[in-house]
């Protein structure tokens, strides 16, 4: 693949954030690699974007992203009814 093909096959980080945000379920807590498939994105930039969501969101009041960790295996995500 030359760099012109490379360039316009990757997404941008609003394409990223939209394409994470409407794999996520309403209510549904579900593991970074069922959000990665979910969304067509691997592992390690969805895990490194739902952080980031996350991490803005505590800078304000209200947020539509929820984290839990259970006691086995990694966190699991869910985005907040409307």
């Amino acid at each position: 693949m030359d760099n012109m093909e490379e360039s316009t096959s990757r997404r941008s980080s609003t394409e990223i954030i939209d394409a994470i945000y409407d794999a996520l379920e309403v209510q549904t807590y579900r593991p970074v690699s069922h959000i990665a498939e979910a969304s067509g994105l691997d592992w390690k930039t969805t895990k490194r974007y739902l952080d980031l969501i996350l991490h803005i969101q505590s800078k304000q009041k209200g947020s539509w992203l929820r984290m839990m960790e259970p006691s086995r295996g990694g966190p699991i995500y869910a985005r907040e009814r409307k």
